[in-house]
């Protein structure tokens, strides 16, 4: 798959976020080079947000766990891929602005959906679907995303960026309903915030159908570092993207061939990938090394201030701190270093 073929065509007219003064071009605004879709400029509360040691943790966090054991070449993490659900994301309500302008789509409610598309995976553990799949399996990802997102926004420079744009609490809470809505309160938060016509905003970056900007990266970032060819087109998709009076998205008749290529890429990505023998054979010894580690009181360190401290791997979720220095190496270095001085005293 290369880069060029998922370039957005140029000249699309998409409007820029602006803070709440109107001002030149911010300095903090950033241009990252990505392989998939080539120039991402993000707005500066999305920068802030990506330089803060919540963030950064993604980049020691595989997107594909323990298959990169069998696909060499497949270990890229949930840093790119955040970034990427972040610019789709970006994408789609701009270009629904574009189209359907009564829709009085809001520069906050832009802003909102791409942050839930930068953070929607802040909470992945080590080896990302091994985490929750084989070790913790009661512990919800998105859920933690949630609990690091409020995180980083109690860091006084993300904080004080928030203020200059006008980013209240109550858009950070709407940020986390559209990461995973609460179904007991999502309904209600919808209505008093904004009524029942946008419903569409919670489908952009995890939707009821799967056919969201979350699952356009990783099939398409997947099968690139996987070597795998794909079918669908996913600009294709989001310009037929149109909100329909329910308020939820629908897509335009003559995507059906990209909507059932897009499905096709995820059955061969099982079939070829994400289900291998020997990728899930790694996984399992992987959970096992967890476990065991786990419950021989084994402890792993982290930095907490100017001191150090431990915690056990079961117990990481709940303490933000120590949820920091969970990544994959760290975890398996230690692990491993525990092992050794065990046996050789």
């Amino acid at each position: 798959v290369a880069a060029s073929s998922n370039q957005p065509p140029p000249g699309d007219g998409l409007p820029e976020i602006i803070p709440k003064k109107k001002q030149k071009k911010n300095p903090e605004t950033k241009t990252f080079r990505d392989p998939i879709y080539g120039d991402i400029e993000l707005h500066p509360l999305l920068v802030a947000i990506i330089n803060t040691p919540e963030f950064e943790r993604l980049r020691h966090i595989k997107q594909l766990g323990g298959k990169c054991y069998v696909y060499p070449a497949a270990s890229h993490s949930r840093f790119e891929h955040s970034i990427g659900v972040c610019h789709l994301a970006g994408q789609l309500i701009r270009h629904l602005i574009n189209e359907q302008p009564e829709l009085n789509i809001t520069i906050k409610e832009i802003l909102i959906v791409e942050i839930a598309g930068l953070c929607h995976d802040l909470g992945h553990g080590p080896f990302s679907h091994l985490w929750d799949q084989r070790f913790q399996t009661e512990t919800k990802h998105e859920e933690v995303s949630k609990t690091m997102l409020k995180k980083v926004f109690e860091r006084s420079n993300v904080e004080a960026i928030a203020d200059s744009y006008g980013f209240s609490d109550q858009q950070l809470e709407r940020a986390c309903d559209l990461i995973k809505r609460d179904k007991s309160e999502s309904l209600s938060l919808a209505l008093a915030l904004q009524g029942p016509d946008r419903e569409f905003l919670y489908e952009i970056v995890d939707s009821p159908n799967d056919i969201d900007v979350d699952k356009w990266d990783y099939f398409t970032r997947d099968c690139h570092y996987l070597g795998l060819q794909h079918g669908f087109d996913l600009w294709r998709l989001l310009k037929t993207a149109r909100v329909m009076k329910d308020g939820h998205i629908a897509y335009r008749d003559k995507a059906i061939h990209d909507i059932k290529e897009m499905f096709h890429t995820r059955t061969v990505l099982h079939e070829k990938a994400y289900q291998h023998k020997t990728g899930r054979a790694v996984e399992m010894m992987i959970a096992d090394a967890f476990k065991k580690a786990d419950e021989g009181g084994f402890k792993f360190q982290y930095a907490n201030g100017s001191t150090g401290a431990t915690c056990k791997i079961s117990k990481a979720t709940k303490d933000p701190v120590a949820f920091l220095a969970l990544t994959d190496n760290v975890l398996v270095e230690q692990i491993k270093y525990a092992s050794e001085a065990s046996t050789n005293p």
